[in-house]
């Protein structure tokens, strides 16, 4: 019974099946815009867009600043602003697409060695 739901499931939703973490490490912040709820980060060297997201940009994610009203993330977000000030490199774990119009992978975690 577990393996039907297991597969029904991916039928379903198949997006699921394809949202693995992976890791965009040594990666140097060049630009970071705000939009109303979310930041886009730009960076070098590009990334391969593996997270199927429909837009096949290679050198930027977003992530949620908000989840309805509630402020969310604002430790990474806070992380990423002193890593670029800082001239640090970046290591990015992404998931999935962002739910926004932009559709780039979701930034769910990021490290900063200083």
């Amino acid at each position: 019974m577990r393996q039907i739901v297991l597969m029904l499931s991916f039928v379903l939703f198949p997006g699921l099946a394809l949202a693995v973490q992976e890791q965009a490490t040594n990666r140097t912040i060049t630009d970071i815009r705000t939009f109303e709820g979310s930041a886009m980060v730009f960076f070098e060297p590009n990334f391969t867009n593996s997270q199927n997201c429909s837009n096949g940009a290679q050198n930027r994610f977003v992530m949620s600043l908000n989840s309805s009203g509630v402020s969310t993330n604002s430790e990474m977000y806070s992380t990423l602003l002193a890593a670029a000030v800082a001239g640090k490199s970046v290591t990015f774990f992404v998931e999935g697409c962002h739910s926004s119009n932009l559709s780039l992978p979701s930034i769910r975690s990021v490290s900063v060695k200083f």
